[in-house]
């Protein structure tokens, strides 16, 4: 998301990379969200930015282990800085 020239396709971006990224890890989500802050485009250039993405995913704990019931939420957050100096 942080190569991405506008909001719109960071956003994007991120939602794609984070489907790509669960599915590449064999995570079979019950439910799954993504939620992007890409505020990080608003600020001018030539002043520190940044973009960030929140995954969550509800696990099926007999996914886990065999016959252990219901399910887990676990969530990651990740931020990347935005090239200070390019126009955004």
């Amino acid at each position: 998301a942080s190569l991405a020239r506008t909001q719109a396709d960071a956003t994007g971006a991120a939602q794609a990379s984070a489907a790509a990224t669960l599915q590449a890890q064999g995570l079979s989500c019950l439910s799954s969200s993504v939620e992007v802050d890409a505020s990080g485009f608003a600020t001018p250039a030539g002043n520190p930015a940044s973009v960030g993405a929140t995954v969550t995913c509800q696990v099926n704990l007999a996914d886990t282990v065999p016959g252990l019931p219901g399910s887990l939420t676990i969530s990651a957050t990740v931020r990347s800085p935005l090239d200070t100096y390019r126009e955004r």
